[in-house]
């Protein structure tokens, strides 16, 4: 190893690039696409540094010795024992186009997309005012489109109330209705 791919020493460890290198191919994808950029690679060395000197930490205090550290060096022996079966299973499995295409078109049950909802939060500054929106909204008028005067915002901190597409308004009536019976009997 040569003098210049050191680059920290933290209590008699070299730290090499390589080493920064490997802990930086162990982060999430997303975080790896700023490898390049040397605030990053430099904020990663100091979370390597950090992560040496928690380990001797934790040596030093036994922490090594505890049935808590050993129940979790079980699970991550048998999840990298896992891994390494699946990675030799699959290493000679190659799958071409056409069985791709073929699979696809023989289980339309696997890439059927579910049912959506897109969802509206509407504040407004009393309860009272919810059931007027129901009925605004179950009439298939868009309240989006309405004069903010027929509905002032409320103000931060009340309750926010979610309705979904139209075809679950009525569950949503109904969820309020029985909301606001159990609150009134109270």
């Amino acid at each position: 190893m040569s003098e210049q791919n050191i680059l920290a020493t933290i209590d008699g460890v070299n730290i090499t690039d390589a080493d920064l290198g490997a802990y930086i191919a162990n982060l999430p994808k997303e975080q790896q696409a700023y490898a390049a950029y040397p605030q990053f690679r430099e904020h990663a060395l100091k979370q390597l540094l950090a992560f040496h000197l928690y380990a001797k930490m934790a040596e030093e205090e036994k922490m090594d010795e505890t049935d808590e550290f050993k129940a979790m060096m079980e699970r991550a022996r048998k999840d990298i024992l896992a891994q390494l079966a699946i990675n030799s299973v699959l290493k000679d499995i190659t799958v071409t186009d056409e069985e791709m295409q073929a699979f696809y078109q023989e289980n339309p049950q696997h890439f059927e997309k579910g049912e959506t909802v897109h969802a509206k939060h509407i504040m407004v500054d009393s309860e009272e005012k919810a059931p007027e929106i129901i009925n605004i909204i179950a009439a298939g008028i868009s309240i989006l489109r309405m004069p903010r005067r027929n509905f002032p915002p409320a103000p931060p901190m009340h309750r926010v109330v979610t309705l979904a597409s139209s075809a679950r308004v009525r569950w949503f009536r109904s969820s309020i209705r029985r909301y606001l019976r159990l609150r009134s009997a109270r």
